[in-house]
């Protein structure tokens, strides 16, 4: 097959192979969460197995590391966060899990049941761990891609 971007052959209908574009990706829809799996109850064992690797991570790796820089490289996915400051007032309050954590953007669904997206580099979270409460800007926290 011919990418659509004009670069080459995509390689097994992913990521073209000369030129990287995500057309066919983005064009086959791919990375969206179908309707029928945008319900809150389906990501409270998501949540709960979040806590779990939260404390575990934060009992076992404290140890000569200081506990806020712990917390800001956990992977979000599963993370009951709320907006607590924003650029935008109309997502101050808005609370709900991750289930996407991009370098740029969260996305979470609410108790509504509706898919939401938190721009990193305007707003401030608020999420637990534990008797923790970490309150921090969300583009300091750090994604898997970011790190190096």
């Amino acid at each position: 097959r011919v990418c659509a971007g004009g670069g080459g052959a995509a390689a097994g209908g992913g990521v073209c192979v000369l030129c990287g574009c995500f057309r066919e990706i983005k064009t086959r829809k791919l990375n969206e969460i179908p309707k029928d799996a945008q319900k809150y109850s389906l990501y409270l064992p998501l949540h709960e197995q979040w806590c779990s690797y939260a404390k575990s991570v934060m009992k076992n790796k404290a140890a000569g590391r200081k506990r806020d820089e712990l917390a800001l490289q956990l992977d979000m996915t599963g993370s009951l966060v709320e907006v607590v400051r924003c650029r935008d007032p109309s997502m101050v309050g808005l609370r709900g899990i991750v289930v996407r954590d991009g370098k740029n953007a969260f996305t979470v669904i609410t108790e509504e049941n509706q898919l939401k997206t938190i721009i990193k580099r305007l707003c401030t979270i608020s999420y637990t761990i534990g008797e923790l409460q970490i309150i921090c800007q969300s583009h300091a926290i750090r994604t898997k891609s970011s790190r190096s």
